[in-house]
């Protein structure tokens, strides 16, 4: 809640309705599922917003180091 405040300028009540009407997973220790980044990336693709050629692979895109 506090990263989203502060990197995005919410409000505590608004970070509250997003958490709550998006139904979004946080973790606690700020990890989260390469599988997520894939899935992104391949949404992204499919639907024709980026060019397969032009999007990173997901190893480039994805990373935990920052929490650990």
């Amino acid at each position: 809640m506090d990263k989203m405040k502060a990197w995005h300028g919410y409000s505590k009540s608004l970070v509250r309705l997003v958490i709550e009407k998006e139904g979004i997973k946080f973790s606690k220790d700020g990890r989260f599922d390469r599988r997520a980044v894939e899935n992104i990336r391949d949404v992204l693709i499919g639907y024709g917003i980026v060019t397969k050629k032009k999007v990173p692979l997901v190893d480039e895109l994805f990373t935990n180091r920052f929490v650990q």
